[in-house]
């Protein structure tokens, strides 16, 4: 082994020069003779950023024949059958997506069995699990969405020609399709055009989607019979008109939503509504001006029977109830009341005392003790979540509500306090009382003391809530 040269300090000079550079360039010494002979530079490496992908889209397309199967115990234990029935109860319950994605990059037998199109019946394609391109749509249509039935697309650009072209292709190659959900999608008249073609269709989603109340009128003529659920929250048209034309195409209309209209108002004939529309079931209008028309005949009132839930928040006109008491006459099947921030006398919600109401929603609307106290009294065995938070109700009327609740709401397990006179007497019996009570907010409740004004969820929670206001009582 030859031996290594020494330097000018007498050390043994490194079988490879070692550099003392700042910007890559060797510095020479004072001395004349140098030690490494001419200066090195050093070019730094790049920095190269990985491209990214998007993983749930890779594995939606097939797998290249050239992967391997992994051996595991699902393999040889779980037949296929099973594992279909697994994932068919996921799919129901939570629809393919991103599920059926992510269980077909586990194996090849579950990628097989994920790809039944049988899986793929409730399908929403809105939050971005595969991407919002024609050519994803396109092969989507041909590979896994022949048996859909609810198909979500809110959010598309549908007056791309492109994406048009595959929406054309998924109406004519899914038969099963029965609902459609296009919310702000620019949605041209030939897309509402082509759903003339779907036999099936019940439902259509058209929320916050500009003008369309012309082809809106041509679908509801030749498919109105069969529609059961329509959507136009955010309206841009005539709301007064479309209306019109639920009642005249839609008999078998059961959940309609025409909340936060742009123009705000609409007149609606109530008495041929409930005539025309029998079947309703869920009429939500959230801040929309509705004024009652047409004839007010009590020998022709029939009402909407099978009426569940009647949401109205932000109703502005004072018209001493006659609204609600028209439009909920009759309605003995009703569970769902939703009148936050609104204006019309509550004491007519007492002629609705013989309902079964179990989510009542009440904040914000001036109500007064008397009233709140014959309402609890009249609902408190069947309510599960009560809402009657920011009312200035004072604090022995509340109190007086609350220890009704805490004797005879046995199913309650909501309550919304927040902004309200609660005391911890009152906080206390309902903690005691509702048994099944999951959640509790006493946010802003400016009888209670300080660190409790906030939310409790869950039993570990409240018990925790009722021994601290118990120890504070002891001290």
């Amino acid at each position: 082994m030859p031996k290594r040269e020494r330097g000018i300090l007498g050390f043994v000079k490194p079988s490879t020069p070692i550099l003392f550079s700042a910007q890559g360039e060797t510095w020479p010494s004072d001395d004349s003779d140098d030690d490494y002979g001419t200066s090195i530079k050093v070019k730094p490496k790049k920095k190269t950023r990985k491209k990214r992908t998007n993983r749930y889209s890779k594995t939606c397309k097939e797998i290249s024949p050239d992967r391997q199967a992994t051996d595991n115990a699902w393999q040889s234990a779980v037949p296929p059958e099973i594992l279909f029935k697994i994932f068919k109860h996921v799919t129901d319950t939570e629809g393919a997506l991103p599920f059926l994605c992510r269980v077909s990059a586990v194996c090849i037998l579950w990628h097989r069995v994920a790809s039944d199109e049988h899986l793929w019946c409730n399908v929403d394609l809105s939050y971005g699990w595969i991407k919002k391109q024609a050519s994803w749509l396109l092969w989507l249509s041909e590979h896994r969405l022949q048996q859909v039935r609810i198909l979500n697309l809110s959010g598309w650009k549908i007056s791309d020609l492109k994406v048009e072209s595959a929406l054309k292709v998924i109406v004519e190659n899914c038969k099963q399709l029965e609902s459609i959900g296009l919310s702000r999608c620019k949605v041209p008249p030939t897309t509402l055009q082509l759903l003339t073609s779907c036999d099936n269709l019940k439902g259509i989603d058209l929320s916050h989607v500009e003008k369309y109340q012309n082809a809106l009128k041509q679908l509801l003529e030749v498919k109105g019979k069969n529609l059961e659920d329509i959507r136009l929250a955010g309206c841009l048209c005539n709301l007064s008109k479309i209306i019109i034309y639920l009642m005249a195409y839609c008999p078998n209309l059961v959940l309609v939503d025409i909340s936060n209209p742009s123009y705000g108002w609409a007149n609606i004939d109530i008495d041929k509504f409930q005539a025309s529309c029998p079947r309703l079931k869920v009429f939500r209008a959230a801040n929309t001006a509705l004024t009652a028309t047409g004839n007010h005949i009590e020998s022709q009132w029939c009402g909407f029977a099978e009426l569940e839930e009647f949401t109205i928040p932000s109703y502005k006109i004072n018209d001493n109830g006659q609204f609600l008491f028209r439009f909920l006459r009759g309605s003995r099947k009703l569970r769902l009341l939703d009148i936050r921030d609104c204006v019309f006398n509550l004491e007519s919600l007492l002629f609705l005392s013989c309902l079964t109401i179990e989510y009542l929603y009440l904040s914000r609307c001036s109500i007064t003790d008397t009233t709140l106290e014959q309402i609890i009294a009249s609902w408190a065995s069947s309510l599960i979540d009560m809402d009657i938070s920011w009312n200035p109700v004072g604090e022995e009327g509340l109190h007086s509500c609350l220890l009704t609740l805490a004797q005879d709401a046995t199913q309650l397990q909501i309550l919304n306090l927040a902004g309200t006179t609660a005391n911890p007497h009152g906080v206390r019996s309902v903690i005691g009382g509702c048994g099944k009570l999951q959640s509790l907010n006493l946010t802003s409740c400016r009888c209670m003391p300080r660190g409790v004004k906030r939310q409790f969820d869950g039993k570990k929670q409240l018990k925790e809530l009722r021994r601290s206001l118990n120890a504070q009582q002891d001290s």
